[in-house]
């Protein structure tokens, strides 16, 4: 079984200023590390807004999805890389902001490659796109630069660790 996005939150400005943590929803399941935008509240919710795909990587304003991983059944004992967000269930989502740094799992990054990508940028759809060189800011609502390459537990899975750079 392939693993799911992972997505954590280092040095946010998220986790001590709740104005940049939202509830999303969506009628697809999601995995951490995704990048969606918000497209106005769900029907009959005063907190939590639908999410969509970024279509437009200049304007777009970037949240990732970092839902809490709960289990109710304990007779499961799975990991942050079993983890998805189901559909229809409202799960977290986070605005980053110039400085914060955070981690997700390398297979959230589309076209990732260890040692040579040195910069994340928005990209059409729910990942963000690895790039080799510093990209210009004004066409991406999101870029951040890699500061690390690290292995998460047991699994050793890969992992990248983001400063971000730019947001709109």
């Amino acid at each position: 079984m392939a693993n799911k996005g992972i997505f954590i939150a280092e040095n946010m400005v998220s986790t001590d200023v709740g104005a940049y943590l939202r509830s999303g929803i969506q009628n697809t399941a999601i995995e951490n590390g995704s990048i969606v935008k918000l497209n106005g509240l769900a029907e009959g919710k005063e907190e939590v807004y639908k999410t969509a795909v970024i279509a437009t990587v200049a304007t777009d304003q970037v949240y990732f999805v970092d839902g809490v991983e709960l289990e109710y059944d304990e007779q499961l004992t799975r990991g942050l890389h079993d983890f998805e967000n189901p559909k229809d269930k409202p799960f977290r989502v986070r605005r980053p902001v110039v400085g914060d740094r955070f981690s997700i799992s390398a297979d959230m990054i589309d076209s990732f490659s260890s040692g040579s990508s040195e910069y994340v940028q928005t990209n059409s759809g729910n990942k963000v796109k690895a790039v080799a060189s510093a990209p210009t800011l004004a066409n991406f609502s999101f870029v951040a630069k890699i500061i690390a390459e690290w292995n998460f537990g047991t699994k050793a899975i890969p992992m990248v660790r983001l400063e971000v750079i730019h947001v709109v």
